[in-house]
């Protein structure tokens, strides 16, 4: 069970890195504006545009503000191994987290939990603040379906999806393990392709076949189907069903980036790819 003190000790770490440059509370605060102005900006271009054309709904609404919500926290966290990866090899850290084969693997997983904590609060902080927000610009509050089980219908969307951000993260450190010049605008990259590809503003069917086809598929995408078919339609046969299958989804996807992040690290210690710093 060492492993679990590996993961353990990393989370901490990336707790440290992520809030105790201030407040604790003013960190997470300041944090949260990051998701708040991304779904204000989805919202506002919605609402615009749909009252253009006469054809605004409060379900087009939540549709939106629901689906930014969701892909800015998955996105949030995805990226996190990648920003590890660079930090420390710029800091001539990550080269001694290599102690054996798994010992990085278990380092980035736990930089990734405890962004998904710190993810969490901000971008719930962001949806209840944009929430509000257009209520007043609207002249109304749309109707969600709140209550204790959608909440925790939400939070458990939120837990199981991890293994898809974290497959998705391992894929993505991959290629940091060999970077010399980092990349800064990757959360960005990473936020735009789960916009585009999980139907967070838009049903992936508007999308050309065979990408429609795909996407439907994607863990990224059955967790925010699920997360409107709990707040906006109250389905619970196909929240269940969506949640299996994106579920199931994710942990597909963890053991493909768990593999190539292994083949790609063993790889890198043989050329010394990881004493290069990034630029």
């Amino acid at each position: 069970m060492n492993f679990l003190r590996y993961i353990a000790s990393s989370m901490r770490i990336g707790i440290y890195h992520d809030l105790s440059w201030t407040n604790p509370m003013l960190s997470i605060m300041l944090r949260a504006v990051y998701p708040y102005s991304s779904i204000m900006t989805s919202c506002l271009i919605f609402t615009v545009g749909s009252k253009a054309a006469s054809k605004f709904t409060d379900v087009g609404l939540l549709y939106v503000m629901i689906g930014a919500f969701l892909y800015m926290h998955f996105a949030s966290y995805a990226w996190v191994p990648t920003l590890a990866i660079g930090e420390g090899k710029n800091l001539f850290v990550f080269q001694y987290i290599i102690i054996t084969k798994a010992s990085s693997k278990f380092y980035l997983a736990g930089r990734t939990f405890s962004s998904f904590v710190v993810s969490i609060l901000t971008a719930t902080i962001g949806f209840i603040l944009s929430y509000i927000t257009m209520g007043s610009i609207v002249g109304h509050f749309p109707q969600l379906s709140l209550g204790p089980y959608s909440v925790v219908s939400i939070f458990a969307i939120s837990l199981l999806n991890i293994p898809a951000s974290l497959g998705l993260g391992y894929i993505l450190a991959s290629y940091a393990l060999y970077a010399s010049k980092f990349e800064w605008a990757l959360p960005a990259y990473i936020a735009g392709m789960i916009m585009i590809l999980s139907g967070a503003l838009f049903p992936v069917t508007l999308l050309p076949y065979p990408v429609s086809f795909v996407a439907q598929y994607i863990p990224f995408t059955e967790f925010i189907r699920a997360a409107r078919d709990v707040l906006l339609y109250s389905n619970m046969s196909d929240f269940l069903l969506s949640i299996t299958t994106g579920f199931a989804g994710g942990l597909i996807l963890l053991l493909i980036g768990y593999f190539v992040y292994e083949y790609s690290e063993e790889k890198a210690r043989k050329v010394g790819a990881l004493d290069r710093r990034l630029a």
